[in-house]
């Protein structure tokens, strides 16, 4: 399973993971999130993706980072 903000703090607070690996992991969700939302808008206003497509891209982006 990838990693997401929840899966992460769980695994902080349970001593899974240190905090320099939980600090790790976080900005690594954090930047694919953000390469992912710009990506999305960036077809969107190319004109490559509709406005639902790249709504259903955020939303994805959006549950991938906060894990649910």
């Amino acid at each position: 399973m990838p990693w997401n903000k929840k899966l992460a703090w769980s695994a902080f607070w349970s001593n899974l993971i240190n905090e320099r690996e939980y600090g790790y992991i976080v900005a690594d969700i954090e930047n694919t999130y953000f390469l992912n939302t710009m990506r999305a808008e960036a077809l969107l206003l190319k004109g490559e993706i509709t406005q639902s497509q790249y709504e259903k891209l955020i939303a994805e982006a959006k549950n991938a980072f906060h894990g649910q």
